[in-house]
């Protein structure tokens, strides 16, 4: 078990591929940065969600994504070799986890076709209500994102997200 810190890194783009992680308690969030070095936030995760999975597709290779903590975060680290082992011998976990990792493939494309198809101003209430789900799932306390976090999640501005929250104070 290994613990981190809120804003705490777990892992970074480029780091060596050797583990996955099951978060036991807290939530994360998983970005890439461009070549010109922009921040993109493509998953948030909780308690129940497995990252760092793609490990055991090669020991070589670094990982192709960061993970930074949310909230306060508990994880347990679970080595290539013995997911490797696991699956290979317990058949009910091997299942499991290819109904896991094709729930997860379909969450990602269906963020994406929201990504193409949605505004932005769709994209930053369907962030918040995600963050509010997580709040009501996990129980902790809303885990706060600054509005450049949030702008990273939705694919705009951090004076574009100001706008629309500003627009929807009023509204209200």
């Amino acid at each position: 078990m290994l613990s981190f810190r809120r804003r705490q890194v777990i892992f970074s783009q480029g780091d060596i591929n050797d583990a996955a992680f099951f978060i036991e308690k807290g939530c994360v969030k998983l970005t890439v940065i461009s070549r010109q070095g922009k921040e993109a936030i493509f998953a948030v995760l909780d308690v129940g969600c497995l990252f760092g999975e793609g490990c055991i597709a090669s020991s070589r290779g670094g990982r192709p994504y960061n993970v930074v903590a949310l909230t306060d975060t508990r994880v347990a680290k679970i080595t290539r070799d013995m997911m490797i082992n696991v699956l290979q011998t317990d058949i009910d976990t091997a299942y499991a986890f290819i109904r896991y990792l094709l729930q997860m493939n379909e969450g990602f494309r269906e963020n994406l076709v929201h990504t193409l198809s949605d505004s932005a101003e769709e994209r930053l209430a369907q962030a918040l209500l995600l963050i509010a789900r997580l709040n009501v799932k996990t129980g902790l306390r809303y885990p706060k994102l600054s509005q450049q976090e949030l702008a990273d999640m939705v694919g705009v501005s951090r004076q574009r997200v100001n706008w629309f929250m500003k627009r929807h104070a009023k509204a209200a």
